[in-house]
Order: structure tokens, then sequence, then C-alpha cells
């Protein structure tokens, strides 16, 4: 992970990255789900997803800062980052908004491929107006809800290469204490969805 992040900082404040003006407005639903974060992806592929009656909907705007253009076929890794207020209904009622940087790994497929891929990682902050009552609790106190905690996003978007402004993507969507750093190990929540993002 310190690699990674590392990797990210050169790559944003060298010369290597280039200016990106590019701007998206995004909708997502999503509904919560009783799982860890580490297990989200192996279970969602094992069709295996233990799905909660919650769900939230959300409206957040993307801004661009950065490219570095890879080496190999038309792939680059974009930086930017994303604000947005999500609605949460269902087993709990409250508004949440996010902040997050993130790095997207654009054009993942061969360019010879009539769609393509981006892969997104995002890390932030997120906060909720109102006890989120959905989060788990930490171990050793049963109750104890947070309402300031990390983001982290996992996006996977799909879209026609003669439709690139539109793309169909999904999204795993999780706030956490970041394993104690900021609130108690155990406490957060994920949430698996998918929406749809204009780029202009």
């Amino acid at each position: 992970m310190r690699k990674i992040i590392l990797l990210f900082a050169i790559l944003t404040l060298s010369g290597l990255a280039k200016d990106l003006d590019l701007k998206s407005i995004n909708v997502f639903q999503a509904q919560g789900i009783h799982s860890s974060l580490k297990y989200v992806i192996p279970e969602t592929l094992g069709g295996d997803v233990d799905f909660q009656d919650t769900y939230v909907v959300g409206l957040t705007y993307t801004q661009f800062t950065h490219e570095h253009l890879l080496n190999q076929g038309d792939s680059s890794l974009q930086f930017g980052f994303e604000v947005g207020l999500v609605q949460h209904y269902g087993l709990q009622e409250i508004l949440e908004t996010d902040i997050f940087y993130f790095i997207k790994f654009a054009r993942i497929l061969p360019p010879s491929s009539f769609f393509n891929m981006d892969f997104t990682w995002g890390e932030g902050i997120s906060y909720t107006f109102g006890e989120p009552t959905f989060d788990d609790d930490p171990f050793d106190a049963p109750g104890e809800k947070y309402t300031f905690l990390n983001y982290f996003l996992l996006d996977l978007d799909f879209y026609l290469k003669k439709q690139s402004d539109v793309h169909l993507f999904l999204r795993v969507h999780h706030r956490c204490g970041i394993y104690g750093l900021i609130a108690p190990s155990n406490v957060g929540s994920s949430f698996l969805g998918y929406g749809l993002r204009y780029l202009f």
C-alpha cells in the first residue's frame, strides 16, 4: 500500500503527469452488504453477497487534475478528486457527504476492442449527518457509532469507445476506521451498487 501511495505522489508531483481538464457528474445507487471489505470482491465474484435491506442513492462531482500516459496502447493513470452527497434509506435515514482523492487506471482494454474499461481507487473522508446505525460497532463498545470515518471507493467503468463520455460503473462504497487509526477496528459499513457517469 505504501509503495502504491508513493507512486501516485511521485507521478502527480513530477513532470511526468500533465494537466487534465476533465469533469464528470455521477449518480449511483447501492445496497448495504454484510461483509468485511477484504471479502467484498471474492463474495461478489462467487455470487455469495449477503445483501441487507438498506440502500443509498448518491450524486457526486468529479474533477480530474492530472494524467500520466502509459507506454503501452492508450492507457493512462488519471488523478483527481470527487465530492458528493449520499442519501441513506431503509434501515437508516441519514445524509452522508464524502470527499476523496482518486487514481484511475483508464482505458484498460486493447485499442482494438469496441468498448473499454477504467478501474478507480479512491481514499478520503466521510461524514454522516445523524447516527449511522447500519455501521458495525466496535468489538469492545457495542452500540457506539461514529459519524466521521475514512472513505474508501472502488469503481469499475464500462463504456463504448464511440460514446466515451457516458459510462456505466460498478461501485464499492465503504466507510471504516482504518484499522483503529481514526476509529476502533471493526467500525464501518459497505455498499455495493451501480451508477451512471457523464464526462465533459
